[in-house]
């Protein structure tokens, strides 16, 4: 008998599936990668993007400086300075003797000064030279003389720039920052810039717009070197502070709420919500008007009002914190005092009842005057449009000095300092 052969039964149903799920989980994995590759692909580009929107914003203050000296440079060539050398040390002079360094010069002297004041460069040699001899001075409170003088010469200055339709904006910069730093003591602290308001070149929004991105760029360097971007908390709260000056120095709101518009709505520093920043801006200064009356036109009740009255805001912008802590600070309708939590942002102090609770009161220290105050540790900070002062106490010598450093740190252009001798009684001032 013959062996049948065993029959091989094939399973072609079997193989056949397990193909067929092979390839539908190829197909799911080559889906899966190209998936994957389209987001690393979209990520790079928005990695590229963003790379390109911080370049673009670091060279944004550098061509603008550039430009600016740029235009600067080419107008002193093309500019023929006739000017004779002993008017510029005529002017060096007079400015030593109306800080207090030298020898007075008489006003007939100085009314030569005029012929430099027509020059652009006259005028750049003159603001540079008061406002770095005006670093070295212990006080910026001027005798009546020395007062008239500098205000004659500023307003020289401010006069010829109008008539030739400058655009120095550095040398304007620096005329704003001189006057609202000089005063003299009448009945109360009367500014250089209390004179000098009405001049045409306050009132150039190309003037606010690159004094703001001026400030901007350096007090960003200052306070967060090596970050890129412009951190939102502190551009807010310094285009509430450059607001507030700009209605301190009688440029219209519509005017101010146009160029905040236009700064935020070109997003020319790069932020994630500029609509976001801009409504809490705009929300700010609805909330804290300042009137922009004459000295003259502001009766004394509504001045005590205002002494007693702390800017109050929901939405505050915060920004880096400089310094924080418990001081006791006096109520104006009263003569108590009660201990509340300060905390130290940029150009302002919040108030909180204690360091658990959100800050519900702002004084903004935006030109503004620190002295010591009547009782020992104490420190009263008084000036500004708005008419506020806040008066507060610490606990000892040592506390009171941290503060002080600590506002010196956040507010080198904002504040002047008036501290010859700590008091040391409750009648001392």
């Amino acid at each position: 008998q013959v062996e049948k052969p065993a029959v091989q039964v094939e399973k072609p149903a079997v193989a056949s599936s397990r193909e067929k799920s092979l390839e539908i989980q190829l197909k799911e994995e080559e889906a899966k990668n190209k998936k994957l590759i389209s987001q690393i692909q979209d990520l790079e580009k928005k990695i590229q993007v963003e790379t390109q929107a911080k370049l673009q914003w670091q060279e944004l203050h550098k061509t603008l400086q550039s430009s600016m000296n740029t235009a600067v440079t080419t107008r002193e060539k093309q500019q023929e300075i006739s000017v004779e050398t002993h008017l510029f040390q005529l002017l060096h002079d007079c400015i030593m003797g109306i800080l207090g360094m030298g020898p007075t010069i008489p006003m007939e002297e100085c009314s030569k000064l005029n012929v430099i004041m027509e020059t652009e460069v006259g005028r750049r040699h003159f603001t540079k030279f008061v406002y770095q001899q005006s670093k070295k001075l212990p006080s910026f409170e001027l005798g009546e003389d020395a007062f008239e003088l500098l205000l004659y010469l500023i307003s020289a200055a401010l006069r010829s720039m109008d008539s030739s339709n400058s655009k120095d904006f550095r040398t304007a910069q620096l005329l704003l920052k001189i006057s609202s730093k000089f005063h003299r003591k009448l009945e109360g602290d009367d500014f250089l810039k209390d004179y000098v308001r009405g001049y045409q070149m306050w009132h150039s929004l190309l003037f606010w717009q690159e004094y703001f991105l001026d400030e901007l760029f350096k007090k960003h360097r200052k306070h967060f070197s090596g970050e890129q971007s412009v951190d939102p908390d502190f551009s807010s709260t310094l285009l509430c502070s450059f607001a507030l000056l700009m209605m301190e120095w009688t440029i219209p709101r519509s005017s101010t709420k146009e160029l905040i518009k236009f700064i935020l709505e070109s997003n020319m520093f790069q932020l994630e919500n500029p609509i976001s920043v801009q409504n809490s801006v705009l929300e700010f200064l609805k909330k804290n008007q300042i009137s922009q009356s004459s000295k003259s036109e502001i009766s004394e009740d509504e001045k005590r009002a205002r002494k007693n009255t702390l800017i109050k805001d929901k939405t505050i912008p915060m920004g880096a914190t400089f310094k924080e802590g418990y001081v006791n600070i006096k109520a104006w309708t009263s003569n108590s005092w009660k201990k509340r939590f300060f905390i130290l942002k940029h150009e302002c102090i919040l108030i909180a009842e204690n360091s658990e609770k959100r800050p519900n009161k702002m004084f903004p220290l935006t030109r503004r005057v620190v002295r010591f105050g009547g009782k020992p540790n104490s420190v009263r900070i008084v000036g500004g449009n708005t008419d506020l002062e806040i008066y507060f106490q610490l606990a000892s010598e040592e506390e009171r000095n941290d503060w002080i450093a600590a506002f010196r740190s956040c507010c080198t252009d904002s504040l002047q300092f008036l501290l010859p001798h700590a008091p040391t009684s409750e009648n001392s001032t």
